[in-house]
C-alpha cells in the first residue's frame, strides 16, 4: 500500500474514515473493554455478546465475575464490556421524567445509554469484522434493568437478551408492552438482598403505601411473555442438585408457545442471592452477596440461548 496517499486520505478525506454519528452522552467520553477469542477471524463476521455490569461496579469487575471471556474463547465470538457513566446505566429516567433514583437520590443520569449501545455497535464494526445479525446484550443488577430496556427499545439491534438480578421498571411497562417481540432469559434468586424477587419499593415521602418502582420477577417474566404472545402455560424443569451449592436449588421455566424466534426463559434460583450462578466465591462472597448456585454456569447457559437466535431483517432498520 502507499502509506503517503492513505495517510493524506485519512487526514483530508473525512468521509473515509467517517465514525456512526454521535449519540448524545452528556459531552462526556465512553469506554469499554473488548475481548476477541484466539481463532477471531478477520475476514469471517463474528457475533457479538455485550454485557453490562451492576451499579457502582465497571466493565472489569463484569469481565470477572462473568467468566465470559472463556466461553468467548471455547466458542469463537466477541464480548465487549461497556462502562456505564459514574459506574452506572440510565435505563428508564428518559421514560419516567423522573429524577429519584432507586436509592431515592437526584439522578445525574441525562445520557442516552439506548443509543449509545446501538451506536457502541457501529463503533465495533470499524476495528472487528462483526455479524450484524449476531450481536446480544445481557447484564446484572442495574446492568439486567438496562438489558430489558434494551429489549423493549433495542430489538433492531440485538437478537436476544439476557438479565441476571433485575425486575422490570413500572415505568417501561408501556413501553414494553408496545415493542416488537424479542427473545429474552431471567435469571433471579429468591434470596436476593438487593433486588427482592417480590419487586422494588420506596417508602412514600407523603406517607400511605409504598412506591412501587419495579414489577415483581414473576411478573416481569409474564409482561415480556405476553408482549411475545407465549402461553400462559409452560414447562417447569428442577435441575438435579450437585451438592456443591447447598440451600439453593434450580427451576427453569419455559412458558408455551412463545412467537417463532422470540422464547422467553427462567431461571428461579431458591435460596440464591444476588449473584451471577457459577461465578466463583472469591468474587461474590456470600456475606456480601448471598449464595450462589454451582449446579450450572450462566454464562455458558446465556450463550446457548443467544446462539441459537439471528436477528431477523423485518427488526432491523
Amino acid at each position: 500500500m502507499d502509506a503517503t496517499a492513505l495517510a493524506d486520505t485519512f487526514f483530508f478525506d473525512r468521509t473515509r474514515f467517517a465514525l456512526p454519528d454521535a449519540r448524545s452522552t452528556g459531552g462526556r467520553a465512553r469506554a469499554w473493554i473488548v475481548y476477541a477469542p484466539p481463532d477471531y477471524d478477520p475476514t469471517r463476521p463474528t457475533p457479538v455478546v455485550v454485557l453490562l455490569h451492576g451499579r457502582p461496579s465497571n466493565a472489569a469487575s463484569m469481565a470477572l465475575i462473568s467468566g465470559m471471556n472463556e466461553v468467548a474463547a471455547t466458542n469463537n465470538f466477541i464480548v465487549v464490556y461497556p462502562e456505564g457513566l459514574d459506574n452506572e446505566w440510565n435505563a428508564q429516567f428518559d421514560v419516567a421524567g423522573s429524577s429519584i433514583s432507586l436509592s431515592g437520590q437526584t439522578s445525574t443520569l441525562p445520557q442516552d445509554d439506548v443509543g449509545f449501545l446501538k451506536t457502541l455497535m457501529s463503533d465495533l464494526a470499524v476495528d472487528f469484522n462483526v455479524d450484524r445479525s449476531r450481536l446480544y446484550l445481557g447484564g446484572f443488577s442495574n446492568g439486567g434493568f438496562m438489558t430489558q430496556r434494551m429489549a423493549c427499545s433495542g430489538s433492531d439491534t440485538f437478537a436476544a437478551f439476557a438479565e441476571v438480578g433485575s425486575a422490570l421498571y413500572v415505568e417501561l411497562s408501556r413501553l414494553c408492552q408496545r415493542s416488537p417481540p424479542s427473545a429474552i432469559m431471567f435469571m433471579h434468586g429468591s434470596a436476593d438482598p438487593s433486588v427482592p424477587i417480590t419487586g422494588v419499593q420506596l417508602v412514600n415521602p407523603q406517607g400511605g403505601e409504598p412506591i412501587r418502582i419495579t414489577l415483581s420477577v414473576q411478573d416481569s417474566v409474564a409482561a415480556f411473555a405476553r408482549r411475545n404472545h407465549c402461553d400462559a402455560r409452560g414447562t417447569s424443569t428442577t435441575f438435579a442438585e450437585s451438592g456443591r451449592s447447598p440451600g439453593t436449588h434450580v427451576v427453569r421455566f419455559t412458558p408455551h408457545d412463545c412467537d417463532a424466534g422470540v422464547e422467553v426463559v427462567y431461571y428461579l434460583i431458591n435460596g440464591g442471592g444476588h449473584t451471577w450462578p457459577g461465578a466463583d466465591a472469591e468474587v461474590m462472597p456470600a456475606d456480601s452477596f448471598g449464595l450462589t448456585n454451582q449446579d450450572f454456569r450462566a454464562s455458558e447457559t446465556i450463550w446457548q440461548f443467544f446462539s441459537e437466535h439471528t436477528l431477523q431483517p423485518q427488526r432491523r432498520r
